[in-house]
């Protein structure tokens, strides 16, 4: 356990430094555009995020399953995993960015989409190398390479501003993207031939189809899941102008900027449940309650912190013109614990290989997404879509747990839950109180204090956050409350 933590803290630096360059990105690209061309450049960017799912499908995490298994021929199994994934991307931005098309008929968009859809093509390869990362237990270079992304992007963003004054171009700033992508995948192939196993081009194409065929229960999960935002989006686009597309694209996408660590702590988490699920049952379950616990911990305060702020931190990354936004963040934050309890159930169900009851509740999520932005999107714009995609992820969560829910410690985690609320209440109200001074000091005051609440009230030991900050530790589960 010490190791896999020890492994995910690389991991987690990484995509956490990384966090203010993709803010930084977003604050030059929203500045730059203004609400109207931001609102076309959000539309491509939103709309070739399908090719990322359709295209990645779950496939990094069979190659970290698969050569962790078969470590004496990996280079093997490598070269087919590569064929598999060319065919894929080449396939999907064929049909994706001709379905585009189909929705505008503005060329800047259109020029958007095919730009932008080359970058997410690229971008699809990074979980694939991180799946390889993991298999070998160097998530260092997973953390270097999330890092590294979105820092070469801004610094092409700045050089397109700044250097040479284009201030309102979509294509070359969908042309960093691509770059930024490029340069990236192109350091992450040549860590992994010069470092961990190159690749043997002796394609087995049963296997290949074998594989193909795991991939197809997490593609359409993927890609429905996925469809949540984008239906919104679109419907959006329909009803509403191109401005309201971006405030709805701004909130999602701080949003998902805030959740994003509980996709890597999950990452970090499966090669330990998967060797419990298969193993050990008694430690599955006590890891797996861990893992709920550690997710709760970090969610709840982030969420409320987002909530209560998201006037303030709009217009501190985007500017006073984005400040309709500040609503759609502030509901959308609520949907902050949705994605890490998500990540719980997910990893839980595709540690043992039941990732195929992961399907009724995306379903259900997407079926109460569709109602909600049919009844709210129309009249209420991006607000509407806040509500129905936290709606939906709300549902996603309850089902996908009745799935998992006889792993779970019942009293074990209501006391975690009642403790961290009570933190969580006592942190609101200082925010609340000192709403007088400066909004940064007010966040820092209640994040402090609900530190010291958990040490106060014994949810969170003083050895336990010593070790929580270092690896991620957490302590053994009995029951108590």
């Amino acid at each position: 356990m010490f190791r896999v933590l020890k492994n995910a803290f690389f991991a987690v630096t990484g995509n956490v430094l990384s966090v203010p360059f993709q803010l930084l990105a977003l604050v030059l690209i929203v500045r730059s555009l203004g609400p109207d061309l931001y609102g076309k450049y959000a539309f491509a960017q939103e709309y070739t995020v399908f090719i990322v799912c359709m295209a990645e499908a779950g496939l990094g995490i069979i190659v970290t399953r698969e050569l962790s298994k078969h470590r004496d021929r990996a280079g093997w199994y490598l070269g087919n995993f590569y064929m598999l994934k060319l065919i894929l991307v080449a396939a999907v931005f064929a049909v994706v960015t001709s379905l585009g098309f189909l929705f505008t008929s503005d060329r800047e968009t259109i020029a958007a989409i095919c730009i932008l859809g080359g970058a997410s093509v690229l971008f699809s390869f990074l979980p694939f190398y991180w799946g390889i990362f993991r298999a070998y237990e160097r998530m260092i270079w997973e953390g270097i390479s999330a890092l590294l992304q979105p820092a070469l992007f801004v610094s092409a963003l700045c050089f397109i501003i700044y250097g040479l004054h284009e201030r309102q171009n979509i294509r070359a700033m969908a042309a960093a993207m691509l770059l930024s992508c490029l340069l990236v995948v192109l350091f992450c192939a040549f860590i992994v031939k010069k470092t961990l196993v190159s690749a043997e081009w002796r394609l087995d194409r049963k296997l290949i189809l074998f594989f193909f065929g795991e991939m197809i229960p997490p593609a359409v999960l993927l890609i429905v899941f996925d469809a949540i935002i984008r239906t919104c989006i679109l419907m959006i686009k329909t009803f509403h102008s191109a401005a309201e597309v971006g405030y709805f694209t701004i909130g999602i996408r701080l949003t998902y900027q805030f959740g994003m660590l509980a996709a890597v702590l999950a990452g970090a988490w499966l090669p330990t449940l998967t060797k419990n699920a298969h193993e050990d049952s008694e430690r599955f379950d006590f890891n797996a309650n861990q893992f709920v616990r550690m997710m709760l911990l970090l969610s709840a305060p982030l969420a409320g912190v987002v909530s209560f702020f998201a006037a303030d931190l709009i217009v501190f990354f985007c500017g006073i013109d984005y400040l309709p936004a500040a609503p759609v963040l502030h509901v959308l934050a609520l949907s902050i614990p949705m994605f890490f309890l998500l990540q719980v159930s997910k990893t839980m169900l595709e540690s043992g290989g039941r990732q195929k009851y992961y399907t009724l509740p995306v379903v259900i999520g997407f079926g109460v997404n569709l109602v909600l932005s049919l009844l709210l999107i129309s009249s209420n714009g991006a607000m509407g879509a806040a509500f129905s995609v936290a709606a939906s992820f709300l549902s996603v969560v309850g089902f996908s747990f009745l799935r998992v829910w006889h792993h779970m410690n019942g009293k074990f985690i209501f006391s975690v839950f009642c403790r961290m609320g009570l933190s969580l209440i006592l942190m609101i109200t200082v925010f609340s109180i000192s709403r007088r001074f400066p909004w940064i000091l007010s966040l820092l005051l209640g994040i402090v204090c609900y530190l010291i609440s958990l040490l106060v009230i014994k949810e969170v030991s003083l050895d336990e956050a010593r070790r929580f900050i270092r690896f991620f530790g957490g302590r053994k589960i009995d029951g108590s409350i």
